[in-house]
């Protein structure tokens, strides 16, 4: 069966089904790409991974085959080269306030062990900073840390 499992057939099959979306075909309608056993042997793959739908059956002698195969959402947004709909649907955006930041910021310069001169000056520019070079400020920030973490992933791991 493994040597049924074919990556250019299963991209061709999602190209020559996503040309017919949102319809479904025929599978006698893809029987130029390969035969009937490798055709229903992928597709069923590639259902399997939420790319197509389609019913896999047997007939006559235990062969295989595919019953109105369909591209999925999934599969058009695999075929695309940006991700499509799914990465962005998919994509997590983590906002932190300016203030949040800067009081923050603020209160490890308190806890630092700087003059007190130093502190109120370091505040003070903090006060004044925009939310702009703030995040800026932050990502330099992060950076850093992450940087003199020297076993992070060790770390990460230990967080999950």
């Amino acid at each position: 069966m493994a040597e049924l499992l074919n990556r250019e057939l299963q991209r061709a099959l999602l190209e020559r089904l996503y040309m017919s979306y949102p319809a479904t075909q025929y599978s006698s309608e893809l029987r130029d790409l390969a035969g009937e056993t490798a055709i229903a042997v992928n597709l069923a793959y590639l259902a399997e991974h939420g790319l197509v739908d389609c019913e896999v059956g047997e007939y006559g002698r235990g062969a295989k085959v595919a019953t109105r195969p369909k591209i999925t959402a999934k599969g058009v947004d695999f075929l695309a080269d940006d991700g499509g709909l799914g990465a962005i649907l998919g994509t997590v955006t983590v906002k932190l306030h300016s203030d949040t930041v800067r009081d923050l910021l603020i209160a490890r310069v308190r806890a630092s062990d700087e003059p007190d001169t130093v502190k109120a000056r370091l505040i003070d520019q903090l006060k004044a900073t925009p939310a702009v070079a703030l995040g800026q400020l932050t990502e330099r920030a992060l950076d850093a840390g992450l940087q003199a973490m020297p076993r992070f992933a060790e770390w990460l791991q230990a967080q999950f």
